[in-house]
């Protein structure tokens, strides 16, 4: 088994090393605390990614509902202001 060093495992997970530093004191993380510091093994890794997996972005147009193409409504601008004399 590997065990990785936090820098390691940032770069793995395409985070920053602060971020993952973070969690790991917040026990967010698994991973060993050694003499030497955090380590971190490649199944730690996959469990964290898979237990946080969102998936793609829907390509399929097979939403429940939706329009089928991915857009999202426009906003509405705002109404026009007050009107003259007024503020």
């Amino acid at each position: 088994m590997y065990l990785m060093t936090p820098d390691e495992a940032a770069k793995e997970l395409k985070v920053a090393t602060g971020t993952l530093r973070r969690w790991l004191r917040r026990g967010e993380f698994k991973a060993a605390k050694t003499p030497a510091g955090w380590r971190i093994s490649e199944q730690d890794v996959e469990r964290f990614l898979a237990a946080r997996h969102t998936g793609q972005p829907d390509t399929d147009d097979d939403d429940a509902g939706g329009s089928g193409t991915g857009a999202r409504p426009t906003p509405q601008a705002p109404g026009p202001g007050p009107g003259p004399g007024i503020g």
